[in-house]
């Protein structure tokens, strides 16, 4: 069965798709033909046979989300607190935390599309919980428009817009009726 079998917009067979783990690339073993790159494998890259394995190999941390702003990766400092206690102990410790967390917030360096990604998904988790969307089209809608921003596409158009475009592009995508 060739490759010119298959409908226009399925250029390889699912059961030929190759993920190539090295160059993080998804290759059609029919054709040769590259059909996906910079892919992200969430998986473990190790094998574990029995669930101690399994447990002693874990990774630790959420998943990496389009719909966080960093990516949900990032780490915060909390208040210091001695331990069984629920204040802050001590003038020069409550002082030191405070300093921190202030030089944690100050070396977060934002550019303009980083601010504007996180007033987008501010916005988006408005607009997702009043229309009772599923978590897959906010995610999708997140990567839209990360991906308009990170191309300067946004830039000169209304936060509101480009976010009810994405929505509906995401919405669209998954074939989730729009009202």
């Amino acid at each position: 069965m060739s490759s010119n079998e298959y409908p226009p917009e399925v250029r390889c067979p699912p059961d030929k798709i190759v993920l190539d783990h090295q160059r993080g690339v998804k290759i059609c073993a029919e054709t040769g033909e590259v059909l996906e790159e910079n892919v992200i494998v969430e998986e473990g890259e190790w094998r574990a046979y029995t669930p101690e394995e399994r447990a002693r190999r874990s990774r630790v941390g959420g998943p990496v989300s389009y719909a966080k702003p960093h990516m949900g990766v990032e780490a915060q400092i909390g208040p210091y607190r001695e331990p069984g206690s629920r204040k802050i102990r001590g003038f020069s410790k409550k002082a030191e935390t405070l300093r921190w967390q202030r030089a944690s917030k100050l070396g977060r360096v934002m550019s303009g599309v980083e601010k504007n990604i996180g007033q987008a998904l501010t916005l988006m988790d408005d607009i997702v919980a009043k229309l009772d969307l599923p978590d897959s089209i906010k995610e999708e809608a997140a990567r839209i428009y990360r991906e308009a921003a990170q191309k300067g596409l946004t830039r000169g158009r209304s936060v509101e817009a480009m976010v009810a475009a994405s929505l509906y592009a995401a919405c669209r995508r998954h074939k989730v009726p729009v009202v």
